[in-house]
């Protein structure tokens, strides 16, 4: 059988991806050997999958659970599966339900660092990711990361992309332990359950294995539970019997992988380390509705070599040698970063679009200064700091990159401002205090962690910390110096949103931009009020109605919960909040 590729538009992905059709009208003139193993895999094997689950089951059970809406939250445990009669068909009860939300919404990759994913290489057709809730809500203000490097493996249909910024909407998931070793998933002490999610084409089948076509391959996500895999190749890859829809082998919510899922998760819980792990990427499937699915294991060592390629050397700083002097060259891509004596080579961004060429930066030692000589463009490289430093300019130079990482009880006083149309990722658990001047044209997405707009006035009194702000994933806190820091109709709540600390200040806007409940505005100023004003229409300006499904006030008995008041002045006196 010959494989061919189409190219499919992903509503869940905003892109083409790579789609194989199965045909037999398609004949090589020439004629080829192959060994008897390739073709028996051919035989047994059509690359790329879908979904086929149980008709006897409420077919939105399997939606809400590869999405981890009602009964599927995650850490919940124990969950009744009931089928359409009433009776129970199971109870997934050997782990807490997984968070799925590090799988994209197309579900064909996986974020497995805050810039990396993992899926098959053979799925050449996509060229973006997007993370978080489906849907087009306008206030998910949802970010387009795309692939700057496809990092394919040289033997394996697995690779791992690295992206042009640090993904702020979601944390990275756990990689599997033992990567490729023979026999190791099949452990079921160890790992006692498997659950897969994807978004291929969509099927259910009764128990005289008939089937039903219900939709085609990436408008929706379904999952289910996975038998226990047993491994072949070395441990490179892994099997199992998911097509056996209704053998109690796999589990109350089996779920089969057809044309669509390649590169879709499996995810183990390893008992051992009392978390879920990324297991391995969908390979392969037998055809519709039979009989099952092939993973690439996580070749984990092979992973942690090409992340660790984009890296430049640590940069040590000693608190004796004075102020580090960071020069960039754009024309070459190139620079350095000067203390004393000591020079560190760091690559940035090279020519109009290679933005791969872009390095880390990891920061250790000292605490310390550094000084941007030039406006620095270090492409897809990060900056991650593990000390206390005050980054500045005296030449109002920019910096643009894919993000800054800032470790657990890290201080960054960030005196650099970024440019119009690019925006500053920020992620982990430490604290950046934004304090230039003037009008800084960037953006901000933060993911983790604290900010603080403290934005400084340049000679003419203009003054803005960022042009727009999203507050994402549900753990960071972005704290107003003043109520002149940004535009308040430039406030997004993303995906599970964040905390926008008034810190005493009040604010006035149209209206609230939140995506979901995971908005919050609070107080944290003991000693003064703050206050929100609302002024405009609903979401697409024409209803006088407004809804915020977000929370007013600290929820957490352990931050401080200041008072907040709340007006509501719409523009019709029939407007509802």
């Amino acid at each position: 059988m010959n494989k061919i590729y189409k190219l499919k538009f992903s509503k869940l992905a905003n892109c083409l991806i790579a789609v194989p059709e199965f045909c037999t009208g398609v004949q090589n003139k020439k004629p080829v050997r192959m060994s008897l193993l390739i073709m028996s895999l051919m035989i047994s094997f059509n690359i790329a999958n879908a979904s086929t689950v149980s008709s006897l089951i409420d077919y939105q059970v399997f939606r809400d659970f590869a999405e981890n809406k009602g009964i599927f939250k995650p850490g919940t445990e124990n969950i009744t599966i009931y089928k359409k009669d009433g009776s129970v068909a199971g109870i997934l009860n050997k782990a807490p339900m997984p968070d799925f939300k590090s799988v994209d919404r197309s579900g064909v990759a996986t974020l497995v660092n805050p810039q990396y994913v993992v899926s098959v290489k053979h799925n050449g057709g996509y060229q973006n990711v997007v993370f978080g809730n489906s849907g087009n809500n306008p206030d998910a203000n949802n970010y387009n990361y795309k692939l700057v490097d496809r990092n394919n493996h040289n033997r394996l249909d697995f690779h791992a992309p690295r992206l042009n910024k640090i993904v702020t909407e979601v944390a990275s998931s756990s990689i599997t332990e033992q990567g490729a070793k023979q026999g190791a998933y099949a452990d079921k002490k160890r790992y006692p359950v498997f659950y897969r999610i994807g978004s291929g084409t969509q099927r259910i089948k009764d128990p005289n294995n008939k089937l039903t076509w219900l939709s085609g391959a990436y408008n929706y996500l379904t999952g289910g539970t996975v038998g226990s895999p047993s491994s072949y190749q070395n441990g490179e890859m892994i099997t199992s019997r998911t097509g056996d829809t209704f053998s109690a082998a796999q589990g109350p919510l089996a779920s089969y992988g057809e044309a669509g899922d390649s590169g879709s998760p499996l995810f183990g819980y390893d008992s051992t380390l009392n978390k879920w792990v990324l297991v391995g990427v969908l390979t392969a499937g037998n055809g519709a509705g039979c009989c099952g699915n092939n993973w690439a294991v996580i070749p984990t060592e092979w992973l942690e070599n090409t992340i660790n390629s984009d890296k430049d050397q640590d940069i040590i700083y000693k608190k004796d040698k004075g102020e580090m002097i960071w020069s960039y060259n754009k024309d070459t891509g190139t620079g350095s970063l000067k203390q004393d004596s000591v020079i560190y080579d760091m690559h940035g961004k090279k020519g109009t679009s290679d933005l791969n060429a872009g390095k880390d930066l990891i920061f250790t030692g000292d605490a310390g200064e550094i000084v941007l000589d030039n406006s620095v463009n270090q492409g897809a490289g990060s900056l991650t700091f593990n000390s206390d430093f005050k980054v500045s300019t005296k030449n109002d130079s920019t910096w643009i990159g894919s993000g800054i990482i800032l470790n657990k009880d890290v201080n960054v006083l960030w005196q650099v401002n970024g440019e119009k149309g690019d925006a500053l990722h920020k992620i982990g658990e430490g604290t950046l205090h934004v304090k230039s001047t003037g009008k800084n044209e960037g953006d901000l997405r933060v993911g983790d962690g604290t900010v603080i707009l403290d934005q400084q006035k340049d000679d003419n009194g203009n003054v803005q910390a960022f042009n727009k702000v999203t507050i994402t994933s549900g753990r960071p806190t972005v704290v107003l110096g003043d109520a002149e820091q940004i535009d308040a109709n430039n406030i997004y709540f993303g995906f599970r949103g964040g905390r926008l600390d008034l810190n005493g200040n009040s604010i006035s806007l149209s209206r609230i931009k939140a995506a979901d409940n995971g908005a919050m505005i609070v107080n944290h100023n003991a000693d003064t009020a703050a206050k929100v004003t609302l002024t405009g229409n609903g979401i697409n300006n024409t209803n006088t109605d407004q809804a915020y499904l977000g929370f007013f006030g600290e929820k957490d008995n352990s931050l401080t919960n200041g008072e907040l008041n709340i007006h509501y002045n719409p523009p019709s006196d029939k407007g509802f909040l």
